[in-house]
C-alpha cells in the first residue's frame, strides 16, 4: 500500500485556487476598466435587435446602439441593408457619435460591403446621417442619401471619411440661407476626406419640382469647410453639384480663424453651377494658409477656371498646374 501524501494534495488545491483567483481578478479589471488596445468588433444588421450583444450571430439592429457602447479601437461592421433614424430627437441624425477613440485607436464604423449599408434620410424627413461630437472616428463604405441638411456634420477633430457615396442631399424646395451639404466641418483639427463620391447635392431651383424660390441658390456644397486646421481632401469624385461648389472654404463669423495646412489633391470635379461665380473650388473669407492644391481635374467648370477666390487672404498657398477640360 502507498501512503497518501496529504501535503502534495493541499499544495495542488491551493495552486488551483490561486490560478482561479488570478483569472477572476483579471477578468474583473478588464470589465471595470477597459484597457487601451483591448478592442471589440460589433455587428449591426437590419434583422438584429438592440437587446442583442452585438456579435456576428446576434447583431444590433441600429448603428446608434453600437455608437452608444464603443470604446477606443473598436470596430462596428454594418451589414447590407437600409438604416433609418429610429431615435427621433433634437439631434435629428441617424447616428449621433459621442464616444471618442484615441490617437492610436480610432473607432471605425464600416459598411461590410462598399455601399451595402445605406443610411436613408427618408425623403428629407431627417436632417443628417451622422452628427459627430467625438474625435478619432473613421466612417467607411456607406451610402448616404435623402437627408434634408447633410450627410456628415462634424464638430469633432481627428476624423477620417473614406470610400463613401453621398447623393441626393437637400433636394427639396427651400429659401433657407443655411447650406445643404454632404460634409460640413467647423473649427476642428485633422480631417481626411478621401475616395468618396459626391453628387446631386443641393436645393431645387425655380425650374424643378414646381419650386418658386430664387434666393441662396449657391449655398449648397459637396464639402463646406469652416476654419479647419490640417485637412486633406484627396481622390474624391464630385458631379452634379449645381447649387454651390464641390469644395468650399468659408467662415463669415466674427473672429473666424484661418483654415491652415490644407491639401486638395487628385480630385475629379464635373459640371457648371449656374448660380455660382465659377470654378469648382471656392476659397473665401477669412484666409487659407499653408495650402497645396494639385493634380485636380475639372470638367466644364463655369467660366473656365477651377478655383474662385472671395475676400480671402492666401499665405504660402501652392497651386500646381491642374487639368481643366472643356468641350
Amino acid at each position: 500500500m502507498f501512503k497518501q501524501n496529504h501535503s502534495s494534495g493541499s499544495v495542488l488545491i491551493m495552486e488551483t485556487l490561486r490560478n482561479t483567483m488570478k483569472i477572476f481578478i483579471t477578468s474583473l479589471i478588464i470589465f471595470l476598466f477597459p484597457m487601451e488596445g483591448f478592442t471589440v468588433t460589433y455587428y449591426v444588421a437590419v434583422t438584429g435587435n438592440d437587446a442583442n450583444p452585438g456579435t456576428q450571430s446576434q447583431p444590433f439592429a441600429t448603428i446608434q446602439k453600437a455608437a452608444n457602447v464603443v470604446n477606443p479601437g473598436d470596430i462596428v461592421i454594418v451589414k447590407d441593408g437600409t438604416y433609418v433614424d429610429t431615435y427621433i430627437d433634437a439631434w435629428d441624425a441617424i447616428v449621433r457619435v459621442t464616444r471618442a477613440g484615441t490617437a492610436g485607436n480610432y473607432i471605425t464604423f464600416r459598411s461590410e460591403n462598399p455601399f451595402g449599408a445605406k443610411l436613408n434620410g427618408q425623403n428629407n424627413t431627417i436632417m443628417g446621417a451622422w452628427y459627430l461630437e467625438a474625435g478619432y472616428i473613421r466612417i467607411e463604405g456607406f451610402e448616404m442619401y435623402g437627408m434634408k441638411g447633410g450627410g456628415i456634420t462634424g464638430y469633432s477633430s481627428h476624423v477620417q471619411v473614406a470610400g463613401n457615396h453621398f447623393h441626393d442631399i437637400g433636394r427639396y424646395c427651400t429659401n433657407t440661407v443655411l447650406g445643404r451639404t454632404a460634409i460640413y466641418v467647423e473649427s476642428e483639427v485633422d480631417w481626411t476626406i478621401e475616395k468618396n463620391i459626391f453628387h446631386d447635392i443641393g436645393r431645387f431651383d425655380a425650374t424643378e419640382q414646381g419650386c418658386t424660390q430664387t434666393a441662396h441658390l449657391f449655398n449648397d456644397h459637396g464639402l463646406y469647410i469652416s476654419s479647419v486646421d490640417n485637412i486633406t481632401i484627396a481622390n474624391n469624385i464630385f458631379y452634379n453639384i449645381y447649387r454651390g461648389w464641390p469644395i468650399q472654404f468659408y467662415d463669415g463669423s466674427a473672429g473666424a480663424t484661418v483654415s491652415a495646412n490644407v491639401n486638395i489633391l487628385n480630385n475629379t470635379m464635373s459640371g457648371a453651377a449656374p448660380y455660382s461665380g465659377g470654378g469648382h473650388i471656392m476659397l473665401a473669407t477669412p484666409a487659407v494658409t499653408n495650402a497645396v492644391i494639385a493634380n485636380n481635374i475639372s470638367y466644364q467648370p463655369k467660366n473656365g477656371f477651377q478655383i474662385q477666390y472671395y475676400a480671402v487672404t492666401l499665405s504660402n498657398a501652392w497651386r500646381r498646374t491642374t487639368s481643366r477640360i472643356r468641350v
